[in-house]
């Protein structure tokens, strides 16, 4: 990245992904690809968690363990059982580094105990994460937790959650300046998605996708992204490249679908049995 190429928008295209893909070692294992701990899956948002785990198993890492209630680790033996479970009550006992990569937020609730589990991630890990649904809305609650981010952290909320994140400030107009003004006072990568999606550093660098349609635009299609993204970066990408990477796969694959189907009819499951369509991953 030169100087020249900060402050203004650089393409996420095929000839980018394939320039900046990682060889996959043919003799590699399970462990040598990442082990992605996902935390999430509060009473009624089940799925969310489910579509993350599947999504970062599909994209690629070796591993998947969900920390989650009861009922999502029986949910997960139907619809992934190729992921692992933590009990949820067990997770002041784990090991945070012992994972490549940790997604926290969909479906995971914002009450005090979903705090308490942000906060020790937060402080503790020196791993990259992936922030997404209410652990965005928690730390818009409060603050103070955003000084705890490092350049490995990866945000990706949508306008609504960003503009949580900026409270009165907000202004939709003028969403995606605001966003690198934001992230441009802190550090990490902050992915704003949407039509387009953007990837935002706090050096000023921004990348704009090229992949998507107007079908993604359906419940769980970020909850998708966030394995995604948590999933690559688990294979040793950078933060950076992991997250440009996620959102141009992520949108190729709904692009897959349309392309057979209809934009009308997709939902997020079927971005998802898509993703090997692709097959920029390999």
């Amino acid at each position: 990245m030169t100087a020249s190429d900060k402050n203004m928008e650089i393409k996420i295209t095929e000839d980018w992904v394939l320039s900046h893909r990682h060889a996959r070692a043919e003799n590699g294992y399970k462990h040598r690809f990442g082990h992605v701990l996902v935390i999430g899956g509060s009473p009624g948002f089940y799925g969310s968690v489910l579509l993350t785990a599947e999504a970062a198993l599909r994209s690629g890492c070796g591993l998947v363990s969900v920390l989650a209630e009861e009922a999502v680790r029986q949910a997960l033996l139907v619809r992934v059982p190729e992921a692992m479970t933590i009990a949820w009550t067990t997770w002041r006992s784990i090991d945070f580094s012992k994972f490549q990569s940790i997604a926290i937020g969909p479906g995971l609730g914002q009450g005090p105990e979903a705090l308490e589990i942000l906060q020790c991630v937060l402080s503790q890990t020196k791993v990259p994460v992936v922030i997404d649904a209410d652990a965005l809305n928690l730390m818009a609650a409060m603050p103070s937790l955003f000084d705890l981010l490092t350049d490995l952290t990866i945000l990706t909320p949508h306008v609504g959650e960003l503009a949580r994140m900026l409270g009165s400030d907000f202004d939709k107009q003028h969403s995606l300046a605001q966003a690198k003004s934001w992230i441009a006072q802190r550090t990490g990568v902050l992915v704003l998605k949407g039509a387009p999606s953007y990837v935002l550093r706090s050096d000023g660098t921004c990348y704009v996708n090229t992949t998507g349609n107007d079908g993604m635009a359906t419940a769980g299609s970020g909850d998708v992204l966030t394995g995604i993204i948590s999933g690559i970066v688990a294979q040793g990408y950078s933060s950076e490249d992991s997250a440009c990477l996620g959102v141009y796969v992520h949108g190729l694959s709904g692009d897959s679908y349309a392309q057979k189907k209809s934009k009308a009819s997709l939902v997020a499951s079927d971005i998802l049995e898509h993703l090997g369509n692709t097959k920029l991953l390999d």
